[in-house]
């Protein structure tokens, strides 16, 4: 997978008035600025250049997971229900807003950032030929303000995984009261990241939330020492590999997620948690199911087998 065209131009335009070892020097001091103050509440990136170096490593990786995760929530959701506004907090860059887009025929969008230097670059990048002409963006941080905006779709991207664990909770609330239909969080595809995952999902449950995706169940059997994500694989670029100083063509991003509704929708009865194990006249595949997760054995006389022969790693029927 690929960014989308005019957003790599825009990208390589913002990237050319930076030399390449300035580039680096900044997506180095960004990231032992995350090693060392990681969830404490401290601004991460305050710069110009530091915004454009992380856009070049991790917007295309970022709108990938979102990519997978939006195609995925439209397979479950009525016609009439397709959201038309949204609301991206902790955007970033905005790779939410540009997947969405790519997908959506969004009527509105706002996006809610605490960096200077972030929102800039968001902005810009969507100032040529962004498909949305009603994009708001707001200086806001969630661990200090309330959200005032109320949209059909609010997103949270890699953001819960970097607040403080004694706000988590209020956070996960003030998202859900500020959609009208749908809740998106995304986190890293981790242990730590999947736990966050498992906490929205036990208390926005007990609030009456519906399971649009990726679940067959409301019940999470997965043990505490497994954890569910998924990967999306995604083609780097030239800038992407010297400054992350690698050689090989792609990467893949992994990602845990879940999508949330207040209106009715349909959801998966199987998701293949891992590979497919292809035998001679057989399939066996790890997947959840609405009892459970385990292995199940796909034998060429089963109905499902043509289905079940297609499926990859995190795909559903």
């Amino acid at each position: 997978m690929e960014i989308p065209s005019v957003l790599r131009s825009n990208l390589c335009t913002l990237t050319e008035k930076y030399k390449l070892s300035d580039l680096k020097l900044a997506l180095n001091n960004i990231t032992t600025r995350y090693m060392d103050e990681y969830r404490d509440g401290s601004s991460l990136l305050n710069k110009d250049i530091e915004a454009v170096s992380y856009a070049n490593v991790r917007m295309a990786a970022t709108y990938a997971a979102l990519y997978h995760v939006f195609s995925d929530m439209l397979k479950y959701i009525n016609e009439e229900d397709i959201p038309r506004s949204m609301l991206d907090v902790g955007a970033g860059t905005g790779s939410a807003s540009w997947a969405a887009c790519e997908l959506i025929n969004m009527n509105e969008i706002v996006c809610l950032e605490r960096e200077d230097a972030m929102m800039n670059l968001g902005k810009e990048l969507m100032s040529k030929d962004f498909s949305c002409d009603n994009v708001k963006w707001e200086k806001f941080d969630i661990s200090k303000n309330k959200i005032a905006n109320k949209k059909d779709l609010v997103v949270a991207s890699y953001m819960i995984n970097e607040l403080n664990d004694d706000i988590k909770e209020d956070v996960i609330n003030e998202l859900w009261n500020s959609t009208n239909k749908f809740l998106v969080i995304v986190e890293p595809g981790t242990m730590m990241g999947f736990n966050n995952i498992k906490k929205v999902r036990k208390i926005l449950l007990d609030k009456g939330a519906n399971i649009v995706s990726p679940c067959p169940s409301c019940d999470c059997k997965i043990s505490d020492d497994d954890w569910c994500h998924f990967t999306q694989r995604i083609a780097r670029t030239k800038i992407h590999k010297e400054l992350k100083e690698g050689d090989v063509p792609y990467e893949d991003e992994k990602f845990s997620y879940i999508v949330l509704s207040k209106v009715k929708t349909d959801n998966c009865n199987l998701r293949v948690m891992r590979h497919p194990q292809i035998e001679q006249g057989k399939i066996t595949i790890t997947c959840c199911t609405k009892d459970g997760v385990g292995e199940k054995v796909f034998r060429k006389k089963d109905d499902d087998y043509k289905t079940i022969k297609k499926l990859n790693c995190g795909d559903s029927i």
